[in-house]
């Protein structure tokens, strides 16, 4: 259980514990304030608002600097960016996994139903052709990763 100022929450648990004995934090959203804090006290960031390119490895590049700043190792804090599978062919998206990886991101979300910015979702709308986005998509990258 747990009573803060503002949140109460009953009754909670997480299975498996983390190794760490700690719940890991992830800070999602791409304001610039938000960027100190994950320097900070954060484990990982999920910005999803960037595609490839030179604004997202200045952003990058920003949180490593404050994050050393911060007295904390760059390499101790995840960042996960979404990969619009709407889009692109196969090609395209095992250039896109090398440019993130390269760029240092630790984890790809992969991205269906997302249809905002620079993300497009997959024209089917089954779970089968979910699957099969997610199966053509590691199959393109697998050699990426």
């Amino acid at each position: 259980n747990f009573k803060g100022r503002w949140h109460t929450i009953d009754d909670a648990g997480i299975n498996p514990r983390p190794a760490s004995g700690k719940v890991p934090v992830w800070y999602g959203g791409h304001h610039e304030r938000t960027l100190p804090r994950i320097a900070k006290w954060g484990d990982g960031w999920m910005p999803n608002a960037y595609p490839p390119g030179k604004e997202a490895l200045d952003i990058f590049a920003r949180l490593q600097r404050l994050t050393e700043e911060a007295g904390r190792d760059p390499a101790k804090v995840g960042i996960e960016v979404w990969v619009s599978m709407g889009t692109g062919t196969d090609a395209d998206w095992g250039k896109e996994a090398k440019f993130w990886k390269k760029a240092g991101a630790s984890h790809l979300c992969l991205t269906t139903t997302f249809n905002r910015r620079h993300h497009k979702r997959i024209p089917g709308r089954t779970m089968a052709d979910h699957l099969a986005a997610l199966r053509r998509y590691h199959s393109a990258v697998a050699d990426q990763l």
